[in-house]
């Protein structure tokens, strides 16, 4: 088995017609690939219904970040019923076809792809019409957000996991059994603390000639600068705001210098709380009521 966990392919059956904790996947066993990839795929559940745990450090933090990553994509009013195909609020009809693999030979030929140990952009060059359209969770009235827009949440949330300066987790406190494994998600889930911050841009300039108009393109390139230095601490951008989530003030120093390398000023509300806590509670709310902190930080001066 080689080394690399690639945390976005995970939910590989989500894909298939295939139930999610593989009470019908025995016909397809000999094709089972023998890679850490799909040790993700196996291990990223905790619960009775699942046939496997994390037994080691990777698909541990896979399981935390998958857990994570569904806090912040899932919706949570539902109805009865399933329906695996997105809706967008926007353009409801963007999707109206169910795309999962039905037939054993599609899924033969998805096993083998992963014995290939694919990149996550292999992965989506070849599943793209799937994952796109494939909702995330089926519940009625919570299937709003694509499989690809959690697989990628998923990959930030684990690498950020893995990288994390304030986090420690020791190779012995991975006990393999169903139990241990539950209560040191317990453990670490009030352990462990992130930051959570919306920050937005401002500039004190009044445009009103059309060539002012050029502050805009520098915000978005500035967005986009602070985007490709922490791909994975950004969970949603927009024209002038940030979402980011971090454990090291360093993140929040860096990001200001580009900002106020190109003139701006930022304005952000954040909380710092246990993932536990984060998990429980809408990320809306605790943004704003539950932090109830507005840091402003230095304007630039201006000449």
């Amino acid at each position: 088995m080689k080394s690399e966990l690639i945390p976005e392919l995970h939910d590989c059956l989500k894909l298939t017609n295939l139930q999610h904790n593989f009470s019908d996947f025995e016909r397809f066993l000999k094709y089972v690939p023998a890679t850490r990839s799909w040790a993700g795929v196996l291990q990223h559940h905790c619960q009775d219904e699942f046939p496997a745990f994390p037994t080691d450090k990777d698909t541990f933090l896979l399981h935390l970040a998958d857990g994570m990553a569904s806090n912040f994509s899932r919706h949570r009013q539902s109805y009865k019923g399933a329906d695996f195909v997105v809706k967008k609020i926007w353009n409801p009809n963007a999707f109206k076809q169910d795309r999962r693999l039905r037939e054993d030979d599609e899924i033969i030929e998805l096993l083998k792809f992963y014995a290939k140990e694919p990149t996550f952009e292999e992965f989506v060059n070849k599943y793209k019409n799937i994952l796109e359209s494939r909702a995330e969770d089926a519940g009625a009235g919570k299937n709003i957000t694509s499989l690809l827009t959690h697989l990628t949440l998923t990959g930030k949330f684990y690498r950020f996991f893995v990288g994390a300066r304030s986090f420690t987790l020791k190779d012995e406190e991975i006990i393999p059994n169903l139990n241990s494994i539950s209560s040191l998600t317990k453990l670490k889930s009030e352990q462990w603390q992130i930051y959570l911050m919306v920050c937005k841009l401002h500039f004190n300039q009044q445009p009103f000639r059309a060539r002012d108009l050029n502050i805009f393109e520098l915000m978005k390139d500035t967005i986009n600068a602070i985007t490709k230095k922490f791909p994975d601490n950004i969970l949603f951008t927009s024209s002038d705001e940030l979402l980011i989530y971090y454990d090291d003030q360093s993140v929040v120093d860096e990001i200001k210098k580009e900002i106020f390398k190109n003139g701006f000023w930022l304005s952000t509300v954040w909380v710092k709380k246990a993932l536990s806590e984060i998990k429980k509670a809408d990320p809306a709310a605790l943004v704003g009521v539950k932090s109830g902190n507005l840091l402003t930080f230095q304007y630039p001066t201006v000449s």
